[in-house]
């Protein structure tokens, strides 16, 4: 896949994170190699936590998903579990018009509901 070649003008990214990315509180939970948008890697804590509630303020209108986590001596915020990178492209568009222009998608364990 090569992102630098997508029209992403032919998408509707809308459609594409609320059908591929919509939690599913039924059914059972997986972990699989995936993809997440990263936002930032921080070394304060306090830090990482204000900017956690700030990106839940500024994407609580979307079905994507924050997660703070810590690698020694790091904070990392990532957001979403997408399963291809194609999605993950087209959800960092959303997230970069929300203010986020640094953010970068990167492979991760996802979350998928079966």
């Amino acid at each position: 896949y090569d992102h630098d070649n997508i029209n992403f003008n032919q998408l509707n990214k809308s459609e594409v994170i609320a059908e591929t990315i919509k939690p599913n509180s039924q059914g059972s939970r997986k972990i699989l190699k995936g993809w997440r948008i990263q936002i930032a890697v921080l070394q304060h804590f306090e830090h990482a936590r204000n900017l956690e509630i700030e990106l839940n303020e500024k994407l609580n209108d979307t079905p994507l998903t924050v997660y703070k986590t810590f690698q020694s001596p790091n904070y990392i915020l990532r957001i979403g579990d997408f399963i291809s990178k194609e999605e993950a492209a087209t959800a960092l568009i959303l997230v970069k018009e929300r203010g986020y222009v640094d953010a970068w998608f990167v492979q991760d364990n996802v979350y998928v509901y079966e």
